[in-house]
């Protein structure tokens, strides 16, 4: 009994002694000048992950609460003269005890709020992976790790094998066997001039992750099946065309099936008999048929493409080894060919080339997902916060990227896979009735933005004003204005931090402790003097 008093005694007067309480201060300061250094050069979550979430820094944490509590102990039975010392020093483990209930049971989150579309999903921090066969309607959520690094997870679920999971990632660009020849063809170009060079690659091959429209300035680039290519050759003879998209054949107005009216407006009508349907073109206006209120029908796979659509802008139509594109010099449709790997061809518009670089029926482009560390520029990170993860169903790799969704059969399963944030439904709903934004006088660079929301709890409505300071407090949540966004048709869209700070009142209390501690220890010392 006497052997482990007196190591409980020296353990006491070791961890609370004044060389240990300056050794792990002195490497909490350490750790918090690093972790700044982190995220301003790498982002708050990468910092996060590597020092704020980690074990060790935990372990750092809990060193210095137990230093402070034997340094109290250390001092006991209590003296008069350090009445302060021991209400400052509870004062600080009171902070820690809060900052823990917080990190437990506490909520941080937030919503997006499209205009005029409820919603009661709050997105939390933790990543996971959602797995579901929709033939036998399983589900599986898998939990991944919050980790910086690789991580190979060997996690295996029906005919789902979770391999390598990268909480930080960005793409690089593989050509992959296409399995089906002569059907997709797939290209990649250098577009430049003088002063600037650009990469574009397309792909036809429907596994295929680019996209087949880039937007150069105000000069378009649209990639096209190279079949269609003598479509557009004639140009010059039929300013007007009409392609089935599924099998990649074109016919003109000479036709029988094809009748060129003007209607009383002065448009031109296209009355057209494919497949034994009728379909009515406005094909000057818009390249879907369009129905008998005259409204485009945008599921039809047959469209109309009228030259004249294209003479307006500058745009270039790409078709593997051929291209074509409108002269205004020539008032014509100029096609060129490319006949080798590394020609060049010019350009009507600011001096541009375009060369061929890659052109393959039989191989495509896709994204591979790598690990990276995250860049930052302008206070904003500008890649390598992707996160990825490969899977395996039945010898069948696919790589799952965060926010996408994969869908695969495999015999006569559908597995679609997910790669997401967890969630939580609220017991109320919120709608975004109107957003504001103010800007600083003469730019664009938002000043301030509020958020005008309605809330439904189930019986009644009440409208709320978001602003900053002036978060809105319900339930225990609070929802704090974060950021906003902007959707295709123009409007802006909110975005709330969501929060539940359950140890606060106790992080309070020790806020308070630490003030009151400093306040007596002040007039303790001052009164001595005066003795």
């Amino acid at each position: 009994m006497e052997k482990i008093k007196s190591f409980l005694d020296k353990l006491v007067r070791t961890i609370g002694g004044m060389k240990f309480a300056v050794v792990i201060i002195t490497l909490f300061v350490i750790a918090m000048i690093a972790g700044t250094f982190i995220e301003s050069y790498y982002g708050t979550d990468f910092a996060g992950r590597v020092l704020y979430q980690s074990v060790p820094f935990m372990i750092l944490q809990g060193l210095l609460v137990t230093s402070i509590l034997f340094a109290t102990l250390l001092r006991l039975p209590p003296k008069e003269r350090l009445y302060g010392f021991y209400i400052i020093h509870i004062g600080l483990i009171v902070i820690f005890i809060g900052a823990l209930i917080t990190a437990v049971t506490g909520i941080d989150g937030h919503l997006t709020l499209a205009p005029n579309d409820p919603t009661r999903r709050v997105i939390l921090a933790d990543d996971i992976l959602i797995i579901k066969n929709e033939t036998t309607r399983k589900e599986a959520e898998i939990k991944l790790p919050n980790t910086y690094r690789p991580s190979f997870l060997n996690i295996k679920w029906r005919e789902v094998e979770v391999l390598d999971y990268l909480p930080f990632s960005k793409n690089i660009m593989e050509w992959a066997d296409a399995g089906r020849k002569g059907l997709f063809n797939s290209s990649s170009y250098q577009m430049f001039n003088d002063t600037v060079s650009q990469t574009l690659t397309f792909s036809r091959h429907p596994d295929g992750e680019t996209t087949n429209h880039q937007e150069l300035g105000p000069l378009s680039v649209e990639y096209l099946p190279e079949q269609l290519a003598e479509c557009f050759a004639g140009l010059n003879r039929h300013d007007i065309f009409f392609w089935d998209l599924n099998i990649t054949t074109c016919f003109n107005p000479s036709d029988k099936r094809v009748q060129i009216r003007e209607s009383k407006k002065g448009h031109r009508m296209a009355f057209v008999t494919y497949n034994d349907q009728p379909f009515v073109f406005l094909p000057d206006k818009s390249p879907f048929p369009v129905d008998k209120e005259l409204k485009p029908i945008r599921s039809s796979d047959l469209r109309a493409l009228s030259s004249k659509l294209f003479q307006t802008s500058p745009i270039i139509f790409l078709f593997g080894k051929q291209l074509t594109f409108f002269s205004k010099l020539s008032k014509q449709w100029e096609v060129h060919t490319f006949q080798h790997m590394g020609d060049e061809i010019s350009l009507p518009w600011m001096g541009f080339k375009i060369k061929l670089l890659n052109h393959s029926t039989d191989q495509f482009p896709t994204l591979t997902p790598i690990a990276s560390l995250p860049e930052k520029k302008g206070g904003e990170v500008i890649s390598g916060e992707q996160r990825a993860i490969k899977v395996r169903i039945a010898g069948i790799v696919i790589w799952v990227r965060g926010g996408q969704e994969e869908r695969v059969k495999i015999n006569d399963n559908f597995y679609s896979i997910s790669l997401s944030k967890k969630s939580l439904e609220l017991p109320f709903e919120l709608t975004l009735q109107q957003f504001k934004m103010d800007t600083n006088p003469g730019t664009k660079t938002p000043a301030s933005y509020e958020s005008f929301v309605n809330l439904f709890d189930g019986q009644s409505n009440s409208s709320h004003h978001i602003y900053m300071n002036n978060p809105l407090k319900y339930n225990r949540l609070t929802f704090y204005q974060s950021s906003y966004f902007q959707e295709n048709n123009g409007q802006y869209g909110s975005i709330l931090s969501v929060n539940f700070d359950p140890g606060r009142p106790i992080k309070y209390l020790g806020s308070l402790l630490l003030v009151i501690g400093c306040i007596i220890h002040y007039l303790i010392g001052l009164r001595r003097k005066s003795v």
